[in-house]
C-alpha cells in the first residue's frame, strides 16, 4: 500500500514539473490553445498564391463549463481579418444547433466568437483575411478558409 502511494505521489510530481517547464524555460513555441488560436498568411513566393494556416485546426472546447470566448490572433503582418459583417456566423454540421456559436467581432489582427458550449457538435467558421491597402501585397486576398470548432 505504501509503494503504491509513493509511486502515485511520484508520477504526480512529474507530470506537474513537466507541465510547468515551458514557462520556467521560456524557450520553444508554446503549445496550440484551442482559445487563442493563431492565424498565418503563407505564400509560396512573395505574395504568390497566398492561403490561411490557423493553429490548433479542428479547435476543441470542453463543454459544460459556461462559455468561451475564443480570440484568433493574426500573425502575418500586412494583412487584416476582414470585418464581421463579411464573416457570416458558423454554420452547424451534422446535429449542432445553429445558435452555439457567435462572432460578434472580427478587425485588424483579432477575430472573437462566443461559444456557449452548451451542446456537443461540430461547427464550420470562416476565416476572411484581406491584404492591407498599403502593404506589399495589396489587393492579393488569400482564399476564405472554413475550419472546423468542435464541442465535446
Amino acid at each position: 500500500m505504501t509503494k503504491t502511494i509513493l509511486i502515485a505521489a511520484a508520477a504526480a510530481v512529474a507530470l506537474t514539473g513537466c507541465e510547468s517547464m515551458y514557462p520556467r524555460t521560456g524557450g520553444g513555441t508554446p503549445p496550440p490553445d484551442s482559445k487563442n488560436p493563431r492565424v498565418w498568411v503563407v505564400t509560396k513566393t512573395a505574395c504568390e498564391n497566398p492561403h490561411i494556416v490557423v493553429s490548433p485546426e479542428p479547435i476543441y472546447i470542453y463543454r459544460g463549463n459556461g462559455p468561451v470566448t475564443i480570440t484568433w490572433h493574426l500573425q502575418t503582418p500586412g494583412y487584416s481579418f476582414a470585418t464581421q459583417a463579411q464573416n457570416p456566423p458558423p454554420a452547424a454540421v451534422g446535429p449542432g444547433r445553429p445558435d452555439e456559436i457567435s462572432c460578434p467581432n472580427a478587425s485588424g489582427n483579432n477575430m472573437v466568437c462566443i461559444d456557449k458550449a452548451e451542446n456537443s457538435g461540430s461547427w464550420k467558421y470562416k476565416i476572411q483575411i484581406t491584404a492591407d491597402s498599403k502593404g506589399p501585397c495589396a489587393g492579393m486576398n488569400p482564399p476564405i478558409l472554413d475550419p472546423n470548432i468542435s464541442n465535446d
